[in-house]
């Protein structure tokens, strides 16, 4: 097919699925090669790309019998899967390409070179996955990320060198490219996706450079000729980076844990009574989890527990906690772990993860350290054998759901501290009286729904703000409200039609004070200024609060700005 030079475009699909042409001649004053234009014309072999084109569309060229193509200079995108499917042996973008679509190449099975142009900035994915005779790679000068599965099973790939500029490479990037052996990674490189170079079998040595923030899953799981790996100082792994190498093997000690830069990567498969050694400052991620072990004693040196740690541990049944541990950081780190009874905390703990302790069905009391600040979401929920909690007077925030569904639990003493108490916090419990200090400010949605046992609630703070939607009652209808006259909890019972009990007049205000937590604070200011700039997100039975105390703090007849300097100026006198 011969197309005149008169023709300066040509409309999209023009020559879709003409499986009988051979060759094409594209007029000189042709810009964009439209979209699908050859598809599927698997007989065309040979094509000229005039020299103005500077556009290559959506699947121009795909699934056709193509093996060779020169792109002229000046072109400045390819479109997804323009050359998808071809029979092209080699390839080299001209330096005026920036722009390179989904699949651009993918599924070529003869390609073996391909030279990128240095103004390329993103490998997009699937780029060149399925490529599975490519053999060498130049990578642009200027690259700064290589996307999901652009190099996906490119089987005969044997050398990587990242240029310096290369920050980020995706998930399954270069998953299952079996002939890798060299892998250089750039300084600069910030983030690895999960199984970027899962299943390289070739691999023989990798080096982890320290500006490395994030690693995703099993970048490197099932590398079975890994061997020489070197992971600079503070750049964090974990048994499932390295996992099924044989360097890893290596490092597991005669107590069968695999300790690397003072983290407990991988304790799986040891049993009993287990003491963690003094060198390990973290226990990484599922560093022992279903492991068959029925004691841990952790040493002081221990600072962080991360996700999963000890999750599925059913036969363990006692931890003791050094005191250098200060969070639990990691969401289900103990986890189902149904036998555990007896826990002796850190005196320093502070942070309680996310389902930290989550369906720990042997538990049946809890005694937290005055050190705990926060108790993260659903850190006991599910615990149906707990009968009874005290929140120390340190604790600031019980989280969402942090003891829900645990369907035995009927006492729980809150420590003074507490200002919130998180979304379905006991929800699904055994409760039947509970007394919410004064200092609490906040019960969110649902936080006592189905407490079926729950005969009254004592609120001490006035301005408590309880939240509430008419489907997911916070405090079930059958049970009573007790608070002072004329507080956020008489409102909160009378319009939800929950019976109210009175404990009087409430005390008086404390100069200053808009939370209702009879103290002075930051919190009280940010409520002020956020009521001076009418602030659309605040809730009415806040503003209804801050209209009936006295907010004007400078006694000029206005509240403005001046009120705010005067809060911050008693903050100040204070601290």
């Amino acid at each position: 097919v011969v197309i005149p030079d008169s023709v300066t475009q040509i409309g999209q699909g023009a020559f879709f699925y003409c499986t009988s042409m051979a060759a094409a001649h594209l007029p000189d004053g042709l810009t964009v090669i439209p979209c699908a234009m050859f598809e599927s014309c698997r007989a065309l072999k040979e094509v000229n790309i005039p020299a103005g084109v500077t556009d290559i569309e959506l699947a121009a060229f795909q699934s056709t019998g193509l093996e060779e193509i020169a792109l002229p200079d000046g072109l400045r995108s390819i479109g997804q899967g323009a050359f998808g499917g071809t029979a092209i042996q080699s390839l080299t973008l001209p330096d005026s390409v920036a722009e390179l679509g989904q699949s651009a190449f993918s599924g070529c099975p003869n390609l073996k070179t391909a030279v990128l142009s240095d103004t390329l900035e993103i490998i997009s994915q699937q780029a060149f996955a399925g490529c599975t005779a490519l053999e060498t790679v130049k990578f642009p000068a200027n690259l700064r990320i290589i996307e999901n599965n652009a190099f996906y099973c490119c089987y005969a790939l044997k050398e990587v060198h990242l240029p310096d500029s290369v920050r980020e490479i995706r998930q399954e990037a270069f998953w299952e490219c079996t002939a890798l052996e060299v892998l250089e990674l750039n300084d600069g490189l910030q983030r690895i996706g999960w199984s970027t170079f899962a299943r390289c079998n070739s691999l023989l040595a990798v080096s982890l450079p320290s500006s490395l923030t994030e690693i995703g899953d099993e970048p490197f799981a099932g590398c079975t000729s890994l061997t020489d790996v070197t992971v600079s100082p503070g750049v964090e792994v974990n048994y499932r980076t390295f996992d099924g190498t044989p360097w890893l093997e290596s490092l597991r000690d005669e107590n069968g844990m695999i300790i690397l830069n003072g983290v407990l990567l991988d304790a799986r498969d040891v049993s009993g009574d287990v003491v963690i050694p003094d060198s390990v400052t973290k226990i990484g991620d599922y560093a022992f989890t279903y492991a068959e072990i029925t004691s841990v004693t952790i040493p002081d040196s221990v600072k962080e527990i991360c996700s999963g740690a000890f999750s599925g541990c059913k036969s363990l049944k006692t931890v003791n906690m050094g005191n250098g541990v200060t969070d639990i950081t990691g969401t289900y780190a103990f986890s189902g772990c149904t036998a555990l009874t007896d826990i002796t905390f850190s005196e320093n703990l502070a942070y309680i993860g996310e389902s930290a302790f989550n369906e720990c069905t042997g538990i049946k009391a809890i005694s937290l350290p005055d050190s705990v600040k926060t108790i993260g979401t659903t850190a006991f929920g599910g615990c149906t054998g707990l009968t009874s909690v005290v929140i120390p007077d340190g604790t600031e925030v019980v989280g969402n759901g942090a003891f829900a569904n645990c369907s035995n639990l009927a006492e729980i003493d809150l420590g003074c501290s507490v200002r919130e108490v998180g979304g379905t916090a006991f929800a699904g419990t055994a409760l039947k009286n509970v007394t919410i200090p004064e200092n609490v400010t906040e019960i969110w949605y649902a936080a006592f729904e189905y407490c079926e046992n729950l005969e009254s609630i004592t609120v001490l703070n006035p301005c408590c703000h309880i939240y509430d939607n008419s489907f997911r009652p916070t405090i079930p209808r059958e049970s009573t409200v007790i608070g002072y006259d004329g507080s956020t909890s008489q409102s909160y019972a009378e319009d939800n039609r929950i019976a109210f009990q009175s404990l009087g007049e409430a005390p008086a205000q404390v100069f200053g004070d808009f939370n209702g937590d009879r103290k002075i604070t930051v919190a009280d200011a940010v409520l002020l200024l956020r009521f001076i700039s009418e602030d659309n997100t605040m809730l009415d039975t806040q503003k209804n609060t801050l209209n009936s105390r006295q907010t004007d703090l400078d006694g000029d007849g206005i509240v403005t700005m001046l009120d705010l300097k005067t809060l911050l100026q008693i903050l100040s006198a204070e601290s």
